[in-house]
C-alpha cells in the first residue's frame, strides 16, 4: 500500500531536523502562495509622541515602513488621525523640499507624485521662515515648516490580505 502524500510529508517533518522542517515549511509557502488571492493595502497609523520630521521619520522605519506618503486624494482620505480634524494638532508627513531644487517636493518614499493637499488659504508653502523644508498636515491640509520643530506624524505600513482556498492570510509590512 502505497502512502498518501500527507502521510508522508508529516512523517518526514517529524523525522527530521527543526531547519529541515523550516526550509520545507518555507518551500510550502512559496510554492502555495501564488495560488492565494493577494491584496496589498497601504495603511496609516497616527503616532502621539511628539518629535522633530528626522527623528519621526527614523521612528516610523524602525516600526512601520516610513514617515506617511500619498499618491492621491484616495490615500489621504483613507487617515483617520487627530491631526485631520483638530485644527491645532499638526502631523508630520514624508514630503520635504528637494535639496538640489529648492522649488521641488520629494516623497522620502522616491515615490513619484504630483498630489499635494497645500493650503491654497495660507498660501502655502510659503517658506516663511527661509527653511521650511518640511510638511506637516492639519484640518485636511499641507503646511511647509521648519523641521526641527517637534510634532506627532503618521506612519504608513502595508497589509498583505492573502485569500485561498480555506486560507486567510493577513501579514503586516
Amino acid at each position: 500500500m502505497i502512502p498518501s502524500l500527507g502521510s508522508h510529508f508529516w512523517r518526514i517533518m517529524l523525522t527530521k531536523s527543526s531547519s529541515t522542517r523550516l526550509f520545507i515549511v518555507i518551500l510550502n509557502f512559496i510554492f502555495y502562495l501564488p495560488l492565494l488571492v493577494q491584496t496589498f493595502q497601504r495603511r496609516y497609523v497616527y503616532v502621539s509622541r511628539q518629535m522633530n520630521w528626522t527623528l519621526a521619520q527614523k521612528y516610523c522605519r524602525e516600526y512601520h515602513i516610513d514617515l506617511a506618503t500619498f499618491r492621491n486624494q484616495n490615500d489621504f482620505d483613507e487617515v483617520q488621525s487627530p491631526c485631520h480634524y483638530q485644527g491645532n494638532n499638526l502631523c508630520w508627513i514624508g514630503l520635504q523640499r528637494d535639496q538640489h531644487n529648492q522649488n521641488d517636493w520629494i516623497w522620502t518614499d522616491g515615490e513619484q507624485s504630483s498630489y499635494r493637499q497645500w493650503s491654497s488659504s495660507k498660501n502655502q508653502p510659503d517658506n516663511n521662515l527661509g527653511n521650511e523644508n518640511c510638511v506637516v498636515t492639519g484640518s485636511l491640509y499641507w503646511y511647509d515648516i521648519v523641521c526641527a520643530e517637534q510634532h506627532a506624524f503618521l506612519s504608513v505600513f502595508w497589509i498583505c490580505a492573502c485569500v485561498g482556498r480555506g486560507i486567510d492570510l493577513y501579514l503586516q509590512f
